[in-house]
């Protein structure tokens, strides 16, 4: 069952998750589990792609052990991240808070239960509307990043569909059931599908210096962001959908598209 919470968030005072402090809030909560709102900056937990970005999942284990009242009444003493999410993309960070949670959930994810929407922006080719990329993805450890291998990458799928366009960009979503690192950015650079602000994977020096008609997106960093989840629990549906972040839904009133 999920319960539906507005009001309370969980507070991390810096250094945990960077120079400024950060209060996430409570998106929903159910049975030994909680949905984060994840802001641009830190990961849900460590990972060896980014082995200097600050982790909520860390940043709480420091404050449990220190007794914070917060996390206490929120019965946050231990939790354990769910999925991968990159620091450079605001979206959903789930937490499970016990063992039978963990399990259940990290066993749905597994077995590719879960539904990820991703919202974008960025160029395509002339007249695309729906992009489908199934390119096996691996980890390449001499380089530190993830990569397209057919011989040892696993199986990934994404689709990518155009819903409109905002200045001059189209916004898509992009759909798939299990993101594996940076597979969104791979898989949409391989059918061709350049997100803006797409600067973390850019080898070659004119990808990463393409300029875009309009400066204003550069304000926003990576176009590209968790907009929803959805995953059983308890024999329901659960669905948890994460804000339009601030500067995200401005850009989109300026260019007369709704958010």
């Amino acid at each position: 069952m999920a319960n539906s919470v507005s009001k309370d968030a969980v507070g991390f005072p810096p250094p945990l998750l960077g120079e400024q402090p950060f209060r996430l809030p409570i998106l929903e909560r159910g049975d030994g589990w909680v949905a984060l709102e994840k802001p641009i900056g830190p990961l849900i937990d460590a990972h060896p792609l980014y082995p200097d970005a600050k982790s909520i999942v860390e940043g709480i284990r420091v404050q449990a052990s220190a007794g914070k009242p917060e996390l206490e009444r929120l019965e946050l003493g231990k939790v354990a991240a769910i999925y991968f999410l990159e620091p450079e993309v605001h979206g959903i960070a789930m937490l499970a808070s016990n063992h039978s949670a963990r399990e259940h959930l990290r066993n749905a994810f597994g077995s590719m239960q879960f539904e990820f929407e991703f919202e974008m922006l960025g160029k395509a080719p002339h007249g695309a509307t729906d992009l489908v990329c199934e390119a096996p993805l691996g980890y390449y450890s001499k380089a530190g990043r993830m990569v397209i291998s057919k011989r040892h990458g696993k199986k990934s799928k994404t689709q990518f569909l155009r819903v409109g366009d905002c200045g001059s960009v189209s916004r898509w979503l992009a759909r798939t059931a299990y993101p594996r690192p940076q597979q969104i950015q791979l898989h949409a650079r391989e059918v061709g599908l350049e997100i803006a602000g797409d600067v973390a994977l850019a080898h070659e020096p004119e990808v990463a210096a393409s300029g875009w008609a309009d400066r204003r997106l550069e304000q926003l960093g990576l176009c590209m962001r968790l907009k929803s989840i959805q995953f059983p629990f308890d024999g329901q549906s659960i669905s948890v959908n994460a804000p339009t972040p601030k500067l995200w839904r401005s850009f989109l009133r300026r260019m007369g598209a709704a958010d």
